[in-house]
């Protein structure tokens, strides 16, 4: 299993934690764009850019690997006027949705590493969010949110 396998698996596990969430995608930006340019597809969603990690040795063989994640959620409303005042308000519930997914992530990372569920490294002292917009085929708004998580992989460097 590789690192990414690793973090795919783990980050699966807290998504399935949320029946908000109806897609969830790994992908580059290319992948994403083409998401969101399908109006097809179902949301809210959860895409995940591929993350640069680095590994981490205690000393003693215990190894974790470092993510740096970027995690786009978006909620999409179908506007076929924006300059009213009904688009704005649905594009701010989207935006409400979106906002209220990433902090329920949060909060389930947090109490990951409080609670020791899994042996987790994260803080919210790493975790940032900012509000984005796509405007492809439909409006899509929602937050990319930026953080750092470790993640034991004793078992897969261990060889």
């Amino acid at each position: 299993m590789t690192a990414t396998e690793t973090f795919k698996e783990f980050i699966g596990n807290i998504v399935a934690q949320l029946p908000a969430i109806k897609t969830v995608i790994h992908s580059d930006g290319e992948g994403i764009d083409a998401f969101l340019s399908n109006s097809e597809n179902e949301y809210p969603a959860l895409c995940f850019v591929r993350p640069n990690y680095k590994h981490f040795d205690n000393g003693s063989y215990g190894y974790y690997t470092y993510f740096d994640v970027s995690m786009f959620c978006f909620a999409k409303t179908q506007i076929t006027d924006y300059g009213t005042d009904d688009a704005l308000a649905r594009s701010q519930g989207d935006f409400d949705a979106a906002e209220q997914i990433v902090t329920d992530i949060a909060k389930k990372l947090n109490q990951y590493n409080r609670e020791r569920v899994i042996p987790i490294e994260f803080s919210l002292n790493d975790w940032a969010a900012e509000p984005v917009q796509s405007m492809n085929t439909d409006a899509a708004y929602g937050y990319n949110v930026r953080f750092r998580i470790g993640l034991p992989t004793s078992n897969q460097l261990n060889g």
